[in-house]
């Protein structure tokens, strides 16, 4: 059937809801910015209906559409509408009680209720707290509670009465795990927050199971109590399927940084049956590309359970050969020249501690000694510059991660905090403090789009008088996680550091999304030659300094995939400067990368 055109809609009699969000409500027929609303009597049908609920929500419960006039005007194809509403009175929560709880704590309880005294009464909440009073007893050891609810409506106030059967409290009994055929049982009970003996609690049934998941040994987990016994106990079957526990892969992919990039890697979840993890991953990049290819060799030993604590210990042993772009020399005759590219091998052997300090928050701390040498720069320079070294250091960090994906999140946040204390009594080469603090967040805006952002400041200072920072260490930005519109490590270098992101995301078909996005980001050698002017926007090309935020604008799609977005971002220099051999810098930068710059 043919729609009509909406040429006029009016709404009389609404005072709790404006006009305006009425319309937004009634979608099926309000039209859009660039569209007049299109009229099908299935359509209004459906549309009076949603408006009416939302009043019922408000506590609106005799709202009413008690006209409804459609004039059509048939050759034209057009109508014109007028909808007259009588709101009613308000009905409000009156009183809420409970029959039948046991010695528990009230004021905990209404808590979590949505329907609380003088608040709107909306009868479709009661289900819902109805829930979470069989929720909150399940909690406290009562897992055969029952809950009904009765409500009565007078003067407009309404009596919501909880009845509750508790139920005998019970504790946990027997816990038998099933369905593990490689993996010993040992591996699961260690995984549960709750033991034979305590007071029941369905929370941590569902804590222990997403533990579980986190082992990555097992790909289906179900935790299912069983009936209260003649003794008061629940028996709890815990079921598992394991996962595959030792494979073989492979990848290969594209960046704009990497070029064409390899791995292969060898895994295993359960070494000889002990719970613990081991990984050998080889990384090739720059495959193809006129320059040296990266190469990176990594050996990981981790056990889950140190000290019998869910403490997990990591040894790793890695040898890596990468292109450092961008080197500034730091001193002599030929201070604040820039060399391109020098090759850095470096080999390294780290131990790590992490735990989980509470959900989503995780600190670690880390020991590493590694040996570096750098050699091939891209043109001549004192090789006392570039001369091997070692460095001994102990890494501390936090992170509180409430992101709901790693490589494409849609809410949470992330903040993070590092610090690398070198040198010293640890023994090495080099001595010094290096320090980031990152904080990132996200959150939904209209039409389903995204706004994310991030903040991040780093630091390093020597801890020897005099004494020369690695260069590999010190902080560069630009490319595709950081400043778009600029190559990998090109602004900078710097020993004080601060970077600026602003994205918003609009999913736009199929799988396809589109982004607009502003990247700032600065490299200082000293923190007293940071200044108000080195933020400005605009700047003529050879009035730009090497130590002042540089600015990168522009848009890019995202593709979904199975393994994350493939990004491809237009990053526009807002301040272009003039390169070493005084050439004007690209205006722009195409960027190709896997997942969200952040």
């Amino acid at each position: 059937m043919q729609s009509y055109t909406i040429t006029s809609f009016r709404i009389e009699g609404n005072h709790a809801i404006e006009t305006s969000q009425a319309r937004k409500i009634m979608a099926l027929t309000k039209g859009g910015r660039f569209r007049a609303g299109r009229y099908l009597k299935r359509w209004l049908d459906r549309d009076v209906e949603e408006l009416l609920r939302v009043y019922r929500a408000m506590g609106y419960l005799e709202a009413d559409v008690v006209e409804r006039r459609v004039v059509r005007d048939r050759e034209k194809r057009t109508v014109d509408i007028l909808l007259v509403i009588d709101e009613g009175e308000r009905t409000l929560v009156g009183s809420v009680a409970f029959e039948g709880l046991p010695d528990l704590s009230v004021d905990s309880l209404v808590n979590r209720l949505s329907l609380v005294e003088g608040e709107p009464f909306d009868p479709t909440l009661l289900g819902r707290d109805q829930y979470r009073i069989f929720s909150y007893l399940a909690e406290k050891g009562y897992p055969g509670a029952t809950v009904e609810y009765a409500d009565t409506t007078a003067d407009h106030l309404a009596a919501i009465t909880f009845l509750i059967t508790s139920g005998p409290r019970a504790r946990v009994g027997e816990v038998t795990v099933i369905g593990n055929e490689t993996t010993r049982s040992e591996f699961v009970l260690r995984e549960l927050t709750f033991a034979r003996g305590e007071w029941f609690n369905r929370v941590t049934l569902l804590q222990s199971r997403d533990r579980l998941f986190q082992t990555g040994l097992y790909r289906s987990v179900i935790i299912a109590p069983g009936n209260i016994t003649p003794e008061k106990t629940v028996p709890i079957r815990v079921e598992v399927r394991e996962r595959k526990l030792r494979w073989f892969g492979f990848g290969a992919g594209f960046g704009t940084e990497d070029q064409f990039r390899g791995s292969v890697d060898w895994n295993d979840r359960n070494v000889l049956g002990s719970g613990r993890r081991s990984s050998v991953e080889i990384v090739f990049s720059d495959l193809f590309a006129n320059r040296a290819v990266e190469q990176r060799y990594q050996a990981t030993l981790i056990e889950p359970w140190m000290f019998n604590t869910r403490t997990a210990g990591a040894l790793s042993l890695t040898h890596q050969k990468q292109n450092i772009e961008n080197f500034q020399i730091p001193e002599g005759a030929d201070s604040g020249k820039v060399i391109e590219r020098y090759r850095l091998i470096e080999t390294k052997i780290a131990f790590s501690l992490s735990r989980e300090l509470r959900r989503f928050t995780r600190g670690s701390v880390s020991y590493s000694i590694g040996w570096a040498d750098a050699r091939d720069p891209t043109e001549p320079v004192d090789s006392d510059l570039l001369k091997p070294d070692a460095i001994g250091a102990v890494t501390f960090s936090l992170e509180r991660d409430s992101r709901d994906h790693l490589l494409d999140p849609s809410r949470g946040s992330r903040s993070y905090v590092s610090t690398e204390y070198a040198g010293t009594v640890l023994g090495g080469d080099n001595h010094y403090l290096r320090s980031i603090v990152e904080g990132a967040s996200y959150s939904r805006l209209p039409l389903g789009a995204l706004l994310a952002y991030r903040i991040q400041v780093g630091q390093i200072r020597s801890l020897a008088a005099g004494g020369a920072l690695p260069d590999y260490k010190r902080f560069r930005l630009g490319g595709a996680n950081t400043v778009r519109g600029y190559r990998e490590g090109t602004i900078g270098t710097g020993n004080y550091s601060l970077l600026a992101n602003v994205e918003v995301r609009v999913p736009l078909f199929w799988k396809i999304a589109g982004a607009v996005f502003l990247d700032s980001g600065g490299e200082w050698e000293e923190e007293s030659r940071i200044s108000g002017d080195d933020f400005r926007l605009r700047a003529a090309a050879e009035d730009v300094r090497i130590d002042e935020v540089r600015y990168g604008a522009g848009g890019g799609l995202r593709l979904a995939t199975p393994v994350g977005p493939v990004r491809l971002d237009y990053g526009v220099k807002l301040k272009p400067a003039l390169e070493a051999n005084g050439d004007r810098e690209a205006a722009a930068v195409w960027h190709i990368s896997i997942g969200q710059a952040y």
